[in-house]
């Protein structure tokens, strides 16, 4: 698996692993830390579901992608599954079956969970599913992109007012970049974020416009745990 190709479509995302065997859980935590911003686990139903509410408290954003074991104690996958659903509707999930527990997949795929890597685990198999479902989230992110940029563009602002607004988004990034701490670069690097050259497109400053909200979000948190 070429792994830099498969970051291209990770790197800007985040994941929960739910898994209740501490050698697989930390073996494909730490490969998932090298391929995803930011990459968490939990070993048992419950803890997730406290962890995906408190990371949307602390964060206002929902984790991209969960990698939830069926067999799990305290909660089950499949309760923990539907819990979040309720929560998220449009939340991805990515489900891992042993092949004596495919009398479940019928609940799971009523649930509208259609992506599964079965037991053993294949590595193949494995980052080719999180590599498709990684599409699927970055292609529904550029639809809701496109979405804000249809919606900014009934303003009818004009190019003049358009170069206004990128200064302004310009001039807020470069003050975030001189008051904030060494972690800007990371984030910068992460975000991928083109700050020094003239932009006159809707599109570009909206996406810009995101980009540095996220960026704010990320700033402070971080800058809470090193305080």
């Amino acid at each position: 698996m070429d792994f830099k190709n498969l970051s291209n479509y990770t790197n800007n995302l985040s994941i929960l692993y739910i898994e209740d065997e501490e050698t697989v859980r930390i073996q494909i935590e730490s490969i998932l830390k090298d391929i995803f911003l930011e990459a968490h686990s939990a070993q048992n139903g419950e803890l997730a579901l406290e962890m995906y509410n408190n990371y949307f408290h602390q964060n206002n954003r929902h984790y991209n992608l969960l990698l939830v074991d069926i067999g799990l104690p305290k909660m089950n996958g499949i309760d923990f599954s539907r819990q979040v659903l309720q929560i998220n509707p449009h939340q991805q999930i990515v489900i891992i079956s042993a092949y004596n527990e495919k009398d479940k997949l019928q609940e799971l795929v009523s649930l509208g969970i259609t992506s599964f890597i079965p037991k053993p685990v294949n590595k193949k198999v494995f980052f080719d599913v999180i590599k498709n479902k990684a599409r699927v989230i970055i292609n529904d992110n550029i639809s809701a992109i496109d979405s804000q940029r249809l919606n900014y563009n009934k303003d009818n602002k004009s190019n003049e007012s358009l170069q206004n607004d990128y200064r302004d988004l310009k001039k807020e990034f470069e003050l975030y970049k001189r008051t904030s701490n060494e972690n800007i670069v990371f984030l910068t690097q992460k975000n991928k974020i083109i700050h020094d050259k003239n932009i006159s497109d809707a599109d570009e400053i909206t996406k810009l416009s995101i980009e540095i909200k996220t960026l704010k979000e990320t700033i402070i948190e971080l800058e809470k745990v090193n305080s």
